[in-house]
């Protein structure tokens, strides 16, 4: 009776902050003792509206990617195996928690540079989501880009561009050939051919990007910066020095205007340049 007499949004309250609350008390064992108190009080009563196991589910997905983002793998894959646990207790198979939880176990697999476990971590999770209507999910094509790119990356060419040719269709059909989803689907169809040795289709395909980007998204963005980089990357194998001096100091002037000076962007395209002046200047 204690459970059902509270009022609905003290239920929701705690729901969302168990997660932070456990992992700062004692960890790991504490998180899963009070996740199982917390659901076996569930079954008993029934009482309380599922929705907020929806939201505590999704909750646990959000902080998962947060976790892996700071290489802390153990407790991103804790809390996904709650969230899949919930969701298989509560939720119908046609429920959108069920791509983005398969979404985020790839993602954990990709950030810990495991590119056999995110084939197999996505090639699983389509079958899974085969049987609903899950199309034009936007989880679905990342999970389809996250295998372009493990695949790319264990040269499995023709794998890699027949996912990252699904990724593009899902985000065409749903956000169109302007959307930022579809610019950065399309970067990496041209990584795609750039590392499989189709270099004028990767060439080609860069600079028609950069352009479409440029005159619909503008250049202060992610993907418009990313695409340089790549871009520049090309023209270093192909020996075009002076190219890769221009794109480059091009995406560190870019990343500095966009994220600023302290940003993990700007970092990243001054490594660059300093890479090339180091090493290629020096030659």
């Amino acid at each position: 009776m204690l459970w059902t007499s509270k009022p609905f949004f003290v239920w929701k309250i705690f729901l969302l902050i168990l997660p932070i609350w456990s992992y700062s008390q004692s960890g790991d064992r504490l998180y899963r003792q009070s996740l199982d108190s917390l659901l076996l009080a569930n079954q008993l009563t029934r009482g309380s509206d599922d929705s907020v196991y929806f939201q505590l589910a999704g909750s646990l997905i959000d902080q998962s990617f947060s976790l892996s983002n700071k290489s802390k793998f153990q407790e991103s894959n804790t809390n996904l195996d709650w969230a899949e646990k919930i969701c298989h207790s509560y939720a119908p198979q046609d429920h959108p928690l069920f791509p983005k939880l398969y979404y985020a176990r790839t993602y954990a697999f990709s950030k810990e540079n495991n590119m056999l476990r995110t084939d197999s971590a996505g090639t699983a999770a389509l079958e899974l989501l085969r049987h609903a209507s899950f199309s034009d999910n936007e989880h679905v094509a990342s999970i389809y880009y996250l295998l372009a790119y493990a695949n790319d990356l264990l040269q499995n060419s023709s794998k890699a561009m027949a996912c990252i040719q699904n990724a593009l269709d899902i985000a065409e059909r749903k956000y169109g050939t302007h959307s930022e989803l579809y610019f950065r689907y399309y970067n990496g169809l041209c990584n795609i051919y750039k590392n499989s040795g189709e270099t004028e289709k990767a060439l080609t395909g860069y600079k028609q990007l950069l352009v479409l980007m440029d005159s619909t998204l503008g250049k202060r963005n992610k993907n418009y910066i990313n695409c340089l980089s790549n871009l520049s990357n090309l023209y270093l194998g192909l020996d075009s020095l002076d190219q890769v001096e221009v794109l480059r100091l091009e995406a560190m002037e870019l990343s500095e205007q966009t994220f600023g000076q302290y940003s993990e962007d700007y970092m990243i395209s001054l490594f660059n340049l300093g890479t090339y002046y180091k090493n290629v200047r020096q030659m």
